[in-house]
Formats: structure tokens, sequence, C-alpha cells
């Protein structure tokens, strides 16, 4: 490595590591700043708190890098262009796709990073943050993501759901126990499959133990059987939306068993891929940077700068929910639904870079 690329490197780090702390910081101190009166006022001590920011911070970091990235990129070209570094290279033989090659190497690392980052530390660590909002300052139900075996507790009645789809209103692998009211167990149901038909259960392939019609439990298979349970299919809703808590490879696990259950899982298919895709926008910030840095780096300086990263993370954060609304809603390939957006981004910042003159 030369020492163009280690002084661009260097540059470019100390920048970096600068937006990472400063964005963070930010965030973290809106945030406290909103949430420590309802704190105060539900008597929660400081220390839950700090607990809660503390487990938030990795979160925080995980979002605010391309942000950083974008803008430690357009700080740097623009300071080498504006004290006529760039030319000088220029004249030293390295264009401007060696230059992008150096922002490049660093932007791969960053991804890796971020993926890392996002795939170990920040699900244990938000789940927590999660946890303690809403059930230390709410007093609310904490609902985790779950991936299968799920246990639901009615009155006199306890729900074992192997994979439960609640956009479809289908459960695949289901177990009801039945108790009396000295809990003892009644009966018990076993299916294959339950659907959610016309405001009431339909079970598929299954048997049912009655365990107090005599003295020894009386069972019977039936293939097809609409049973009344009190519980609908909003009670059941045990998977919360979000997708943050959990990993990529857990993700991908559950998403693999819900197609062999054959259940629908096209939404978490967008956001399994979405969490390989959206490290990338790392990269593509900063590439993104490099050309508006060096046409506008005499006009307005920081302040064009902050422009520019407003304009582009907006766009990208606007393309990418509409991307991933239509994969979730089906409309457009899981894949695609995640990918698009860093194709749009990356081809355009390919572009630009080659309209600009070495």
């Amino acid at each position: 490595m030369g020492i163009i690329s280690r002084y661009i490197i260097k540059e470019l780090i100390s920048n970096l590591l600068l937006g990472i702390f400063v964005l963070t910081s930010v965030f973290l101190t809106v945030d406290f700043l909103g949430g420590i009166w309802e704190f105060l006022d539900k008597g929660i001590p400081l220390s839950v708190m700090i607990d809660y920011l503390i487990n938030k911070i990795p979160w925080v970091m995980y979002n605010m890098i391309p942000i950083a990235c974008l803008m430690a990129t357009l700080l740097t070209i623009s300071e080498l262009s504006k004290n006529n570094e760039i030319i000088a290279m220029y004249a030293g033989g390295i264009s401007i796709w060696k230059i992008a090659s150096i922002v490049c190497f660093i932007g791969i690392a960053l991804t890796i990073f971020s993926f890392a980052l996002n795939e170990y530390l920040v699900p244990p660590t938000f789940s927590k943050a999660k946890y303690i909002r809403a059930v230390k300052v709410k007093n609310s139900k904490y609902q985790a993501f779950k991936k299968n075996k799920i246990w639901y507790r009615g009155k006199n009645i306890i729900y074992n759901l192997q994979y439960f789809e609640p956009s479809e209103k289908i459960i695949n692998g289901i177990t009801i126990y039945f108790f009396n009211d000295k809990f003892k167990i009644a009966k018990q149901i076993t299916a294959n499959t339950a659907k959610w038909i016309k405001n009431n259960w339909t079970f598929y392939e299954g048997t049912i133990i009655d365990f107090e019609q005599s003295n020894y439990p009386k069972i019977r298979t039936f293939s097809e059987e609409i049973i009344y349970l009190p519980e609908k299919p909003e009670d059941l809703t045990v998977i919360e939306k979000s997708t943050d808590t959990v990993s990529f490879r857990e993700l991908r696990e559950y998403v693999e068993k819900s197609k062999r259950a054959g259940l629908k899982s096209k939404s978490f298919e967008v956001d399994m891929h979405s969490k390989v895709a959206i490290p990338f926008s790392c990269l593509i910030m900063m590439l993104l940077a490099i050309p508006f840095a060096l046409k506008h780096q005499r006009k307005g300086g920081v302040a064009v700068n902050l422009g520019y990263t407003f304009l582009f993370v907006l766009s990208y954060l606007f393309i990418q929910a509409i991307s991933v609304s239509y994969g979730h809603s089906g409309q457009i390939p899981p894949v695609l639904a995640a990918w698009i957006t860093n194709i749009i981004f990356i081809s355009f910042s390919v572009f630009m870079i080659s309209k600009v003159r070495s």
C-alpha cells in the first residue's frame, strides 16, 4: 500500500470515527432527553434508563454508520480537493478510479463490520432495550420474535404452536391442553394444521384425547373438524413485526422452516435479504459521495456537504421503504425488494464517477 493510499485511508477513518461518535451521541442524547421524564414520572431508577441507553448503542451505531460513511467521504474528498491535493494526485498519475478503489476498500471493510455488528451484537442488546422499554416503563407485555414452539396460555387452556403465520391466520403443528377448575388435564387436541375460517378454527388431521369421559382416556381421530376456542388469531399474535431482535441466521432458519411447513413467509424473506443488503449502504454512500465532493467542493463547504448528506440519505431511505413495502405485500420478489435500492444507487454512483474529469 502506497503513501497516498495510507494518507487517504487515515483521513477517511479519522473523519469516519468522529462522525460515528457524533451521530451516535446526538441520537442517544435526544433519546435520553425525550424519555427521561417518562422514566422519572413512573419512578424508574436512573440506572434502568442508563441500562436502556447502553443496550441501544449497537443498534444506533448500526443505523448511523452509513450516514457517517457519507459524511466522512464528502468531508475528506472535499478537503483534499480544496487543498489542491487531488490535482497533485492527478499529476502523479493517480486517476479518479484509483481514489475510488481506495474508498471502496474502506467501504467493503465497513460493510463487513456493519453486517457482523447487526448479526451478533444488535439482536441481544436491542432485544433487551425493547424489553426494558415495554415491561419496566410501559408495563406492557413484551413479545419477542418467536421462531418456533410458541406457547400461549388462555383461561384453563395452554397452546403449543410450532409455527404461526398471523397474516394468513394459519397454524402449523398445534397441541392444545384443556384443564378443569382443579387444573387437571381434561382434554388434549393435536392437529397438523389449523385455519381461521368464518370466525372459527378448523382443524385438519388431528387427534382428540378426552380424559374425563371415562376411567380411561378416550381417543378419537379426525381429518377435518371445527373446534370452538375462545382465542382468536389476534390473541395468538406473538410474532412482532420488527425483526431487529434476530440475526440473519435465525431469520433464515425461520424462513426455511416456514417454507417446509407450507406457510407464506414473503415478509420475513424480505427482512432476511435486507439484513445483507442494508450493510452495503456503507460502500454505496462512500462511492456516491466522491463525485459530488469533487465537483462542488468550493460551493458552500460544510453546508453543502450536509445538504448532500441529507438529500442522499433521505432518497435512499425513501426508495428502500417503498421497495420493502412492495416486497412485504408480495408484489415484487423478496431479493429484488431488498436489493433494488442498492442497485439503483451503485449504478448512479459509478455513472457520476465516470463523469468526473481526472
